[in-house]
């Protein structure tokens, strides 16, 4: 006969041993699952910043938007008039700000009082109207002056021709330009170089004294800006992101700006 003690040992081991390798389908452990955290998504914004050197000045300058003279709308083409009539330093900031496109513009015959159609002069073209502003600061409140640049000094160019401005009688008003607004918002747009004025003269009783001035000269301020419109004609295939505006100002420089990048 088995010693009862003896028994009871290994009756005990024995129930480790099952519990150690069989227990588990008898009674299954529970399946604690563990989430992993989702790995940490890091972004690595690259920004290369190109210096121009080295420079005959001595300064640092920065690659940009500007650095081809390439700008988009509403950017500004500054240059300094140093030492403007022997007083001041004067800025002029020139900002081709907006374009419109049109298959035909009406114009109005005060005569006839009705507005009749004007068309391309080139059945396969289309009318691109861009409107520019420019102004000079006048710090110091001196009555400085310079030589406004003429229309034929700014083009566009529609990827293979440069295109230069319609000419047309420029105090026409336009049906569909009436109610566009200058760049500041303050009045309705002109033509470039153009301004709207009131004389006494003697066609007063029948214009109400309203008259067409070419401005010939830009003042400081930006109350004497400049600020029109000019109109081109291009081929009706061409869209936004095929037209730049190109500007040529003489001894100060040229810019362009593209419509769309």
């Amino acid at each position: 006969m088995i010693n009862p003690r003896i028994f009871a040992f290994l009756a005990i081991v024995g129930f480790f041993i099952f519990l150690a390798f069989g227990g588990n389908i008898i009674f299954p452990k529970k399946e604690v699952k563990v989430e992993e955290e989702p790995a940490a998504i890091i972004i690595i914004e690259n920004i290369t910043t190109i210096l121009v050197t080295p420079t005959p000045d001595g300064h640092i300058y920065f690659a940009s938007e500007y650095q081809n003279g390439t700008r988009l709308l509403k950017r500004p083409y500054s240059f300094i008039r140093y030492n403007a009539l022997y007083r001041a330093d004067m800025k002029v900031t020139t900002i081709v700000y907006d374009y419109k496109f049109f298959d035909k513009l009406h114009w109005f015959n005060p005569a006839q009082y009705k507005y009749q159609e004007m068309l391309p002069a080139n059945q396969d073209s289309k009318f691109c109207i861009i409107f520019i502003y420019i102004f000079m600061d006048d710090v110091v409140g001196d009555d400085t002056r310079m030589w406004a640049f003429n229309r034929s000094y700014f083009a566009v160019y529609d990827g293979t021709n440069v295109i230069e401005n319609v000419p047309y009688p420029y105090q026409l008003r336009f049906k569909e330009l009436e109610e566009t607004s200058n760049f500041n918002g303050d009045s309705y747009i002109q033509a470039f170089k153009q301004t709207r004025v009131y004389n006494e003269n003697e066609y007063a009783v029948k214009t109400a004294g309203e008259m067409s001035e070419e401005t010939y000269y830009l003042r400081g301020g930006r109350s004497n800006a400049i600020d029109g419109y000019m109109i081109y004609e291009i081929p009706k295939t061409k869209t936004a992101e095929d037209l730049t505006v190109l500007a040529n100002f003489a001894s100060f420089g040229n810019a362009n700006w593209r419509f769309i990048f």
